[in-house]
């Protein structure tokens, strides 16, 4: 007869390693499922966008991206065979960059330039404001099985969005597209209390920048240039470093570690000065100056945490 472990249910009522009994030997079980689900956030995130761009369009993906964390997120909960909730994990991990990208792009294609600046702090603001909401999710249901399924209940809600999301403009555009890209615009204009804009004017606007494109440069013809991937690979290396550095930080800092919940919290809070020093520095210092002095500043403080760690 199998015997179930008793185990520590001060914090957590169940956790993933718990309930599968992911102990001893497979306690490091739970860390290769939280990679899986990064490796899949990699892949999703090179391929879902470039399918969005190329044949989907952005507002279908994105509620294709909510569709997949769903349906794999789900059955997730009750798999107890290791190679099925790693495969599962994997595929969740596939939608999640996208299910933030997406309406963040189509949203910043509809607002004007001196506009956007604001808006990515919102943006940032709001992912922010979700991290602390965890944190007291978490604490009212200590369970994991039963996270996993309130964190389906947003990418199900989305979905009473659907008549309300337009289809990127500029994508539509991009596919020759223009009675629609028309129909959403002269929304927009309506909305904005614009009535001295017609259709006709307006459609052969459209036809005339649609004619302007450029012709798309595929990633191999971009790549010929030394200089663009010299720039390419600073860019995917200081965006590897940042990610490294905040994940870290999350799973590897606990401020009170009396209390998981309340450490979570403060942690996630911690990201609002930086979220309003970022857009008051992008703002006046520009966003070269900004990217720069903030990586300085955090290599430093990363260089100098080992020898503080005493405090």
């Amino acid at each position: 007869m199998r015997v179930r472990m008793e185990h520590d249910t001060s914090e957590f009522d169940d956790t993933m390693a718990t309930t599968n009994e992911w102990l001893c030997e497979k306690k490091s079980y739970s860390d290769h499922v939280y990679s899986i689900n990064m490796a899949g956030n990699s892949i999703g995130s090179i391929i879902l966008p470039v399918l969005a761009d190329r044949y989907i369009g952005r507002r279908y993906m994105f509620y294709l991206a909510l569709l997949i964390h769903i349906v794999f997120t789900l059955p997730a909960v009750w798999v107890s065979n290791y190679g099925f909730h790693l495969a599962l994990r994997f595929l969740a991990g596939l939608a999640f960059e996208t299910n933030y990208m997406m309406p963040y792009v189509i949203g910043l294609e509809f607002l004007s330039p001196d506009k956007r600046t604001a808006a990515t702090l919102v943006s940032f603001a709001s992912w922010t404001f979700g991290m602390c909401l965890t944190s007291l999710v978490s604490w009212l249901l200590p369970n994991w099985q039963y996270l996993a399924l309130v964190s389906c209940v947003p990418s199900i809600l989305c979905f009473a969005y659907w008549r309300y999301l337009p289809e990127s403009p500029r994508w539509l555009l991009a596919q020759g597209r223009i009675n629609e890209c028309a129909s959403i615009l002269l929304n927009v204009a309506r909305i904005n209390g614009k009535k001295d804009l017609s259709r006709v004017q307006l459609e052969s606007d459209l036809h005339i920048l649609w004619n302007l494109q450029e012709r798309e440069v595929s990633l191999k013809e971009a790549t010929r240039y030394s200089k663009l991937r010299l720039r390419a690979l600073i860019l995917f290396f200081m965006g590897a470093c940042s990610y490294l550095c905040y994940g870290m930080v999350f799973l590897g800092i606990s401020v009170l570690s009396s209390n998981y919940f309340l450490s979570h919290f403060v942690v996630s809070i911690s990201e609002l000065p930086s979220n309003a020093l970022g857009w008051l520095w992008t703002q006046f210092l520009g966003r070269r100056f900004t990217c720069i002095t903030t990586y300085l500043i955090t290599a430093a403080l990363v260089a100098a945490a080992p020898f503080l760690s005493s405090w």
